[in-house]
């Protein structure tokens, strides 16, 4: 088992995440409000999908509006098929920038999420998405998050990466520690979940620690695309 985690973390590639940001900042600002509008969003999303079937994924177009379109590929699980797990991220920016921290960090993570598990099974079925309409009120999540809860989709736990992997200034003077955080959960509307919730952060924060050089640090969520799969009952 530990071989195969880290083997994972080995996968990454410092140069695909790179090109990603590059070509991202290239891109200028994405801003889903009034999607058809806005060729730069339209660009990144035509992109991706090509970037994902290069990885042997079928990608399907979520429709979200006049907020664009969501990005949606599915590995189907060996043993649990029905039994889904969500990670997702916004492609869109504020209308101020072109977003690279948030959430250019998410998309490249979400890139190489895809492209080092194309070539490994999972037991449940693993949902990545690329949410448009974020920095719009969470609009692609919220449509999609009630659509699903709408069609009985039984999700076992959602990952939202957004501004993934930063500076943490943990003690006390800037940018003193490079660190990712992982971030709890804790107003869930089931209240359950708020256990469930930290137990899942407090892993991924071993797993970081024991398998890579990052250090991983514990804090709480506050606004991102999660909240509306919160607000459907869905682990976060």
């Amino acid at each position: 088992v530990q071989e195969f985690y880290t083997q994972l973390a080995d996968a990454v590639s410092n140069d695909n995440i790179v090109d990603i940001l590059t070509y991202l900042e290239s891109q200028g600002v994405r801003d889903a409000n009034g999607a058809d509008n806005n060729a730069s969003l339209n660009v990144v999303r035509e992109w991706l999908v090509a970037k994902l079937e290069s990885y042997g994924y079928a990608v399907q177009l979520h429709d979200a509006g006049i907020f664009g379109d969501n990005i949606v590929i599915e590995k189907t699980g060996t043993e649990f098929p029905d039994n889904k797990i969500v990670v997702g991220g916004h492609y869109d920016s504020v209308a101020a920038g072109p977003g690279i921290n948030d959430n250019g960090s998410g998309i490249a993570a979400l890139l190489e999420i895809a492209r080092i598990l194309s070539d490994f099974n999972t037991k449940k079925s693993l949902i990545i998405i690329f949410f448009t309409g974020e920095e719009d009120g969470f609009q692609g999540s919220r449509i999609w998050a009630q659509e699903a809860s709408a069609n009985n989709m039984q999700i076992d736990l959602m990952f939202n990466l957004d501004m993934f992997g930063g500076i943490s200034n943990r003690n006390g003077e800037p940018y003193t520690m490079t660190s990712i955080t992982c971030e709890r959960d804790e107003g869930n509307s089931t209240p359950t979940n708020d256990a469930a919730s930290w137990a899942v952060t407090d892993t991924l924060a071993m797993f970081t620690n024991t398998y890579t050089s990052i250090d991983a640090v514990n804090d709480y969520a506050y606004s991102s695309d999660y909240m509306v799969f919160e607000q459907e009952g869905y682990v976060i």
